[in-house]
């Protein structure tokens, strides 16, 4: 007899009526084994994006900051 491995994600909502399923099938032909998860709730796509703008125009303001900085050509004698 061969044996394959199911693994399952499922809610909390439907999980007991998952197990009363299982563990009424045969126990010669049925090892259960279950351990216990929690997901981290993912960052939202808006938060994301935000993340990302901000990123963003922290880089532009730090490049504009170069651009005009004139320290080094005054100090050269151009200005």
């Amino acid at each position: 007899m061969t044996t394959q491995r199911i693994q399952l994600d499922i809610s909390n909502d439907v999980f007991d009526k998952v197990m009363f399923f299982l563990e009424n099938l045969p126990k010669n032909l049925v090892h259960i084994s279950s351990e216990q998860t929690t997901t981290e709730p993912k960052e939202s796509q808006l938060k994301k994006f935000h993340s990302l703008i901000n990123k963003s125009n922290n880089q532009t303001k730090l490049t504009m900051q170069i651009a005009t900085d004139t320290s080094e050509m005054t100090n050269d004698g151009l200005f």
